[in-house]
């Protein structure tokens, strides 16, 4: 059970706080959700990674170079969820820490590094060398 809930008023990011004593800090854990994540293409469960049996079953293409567009989407989106993952993290660390997550200033940071993330990551491949799961 959470010993402090935030709700912050960007991304519908929720941070629920634990007490402890074994830290320097206020809280020793808690946990963080969000709608920061892109879901699944295909099962829309946003943890999955595109891994679940239907995104496998997509990639099955005889031609090499269908197959490596779709492979090349697959990398994208999972390198998006990894720097997602990576933000959400340094938010549940700064509230551990105790530092104000619902001050002005750290929501702009909230939504500038989202933004840059979802601006540079498609940027990693040529998207049109990419065959998305909606566009076949």
């Amino acid at each position: 059970m959470a010993d402090k809930i935030i709700q912050l008023p960007v991304f519908n990011i929720k941070i629920e706080l634990t007490k402890g004593t074994e830290t320097g800090n206020k809280y020793a854990g808690g946990q963080i959700t969000s709608d920061l994540q892109e879901p699944c293409f295909f099962c829309k469960h946003k943890f999955c990674g595109m891994e679940c049996p239907d995104a496998l079953e997509w990639l099955h293409d005889r031609d090499l170079d269908i197959l490596h567009k779709k492979l090349a989407y697959i990398h994208n989106y999972q390198v998006n969820k990894a720097a997602t993952d990576t933000l959400e993290s340094m938010i549940l660390s700064a509230a551990i820490a105790g530092i104000d997550v619902e001050s002005p200033s750290f929501l702009e940071v909230i939504e500038t590094t989202s933004d840059a993330i979802s601006k540079n990551v498609p940027e990693l491949l040529e998207w049109d060398k990419v065959i998305k799961p909606d566009t076949e």
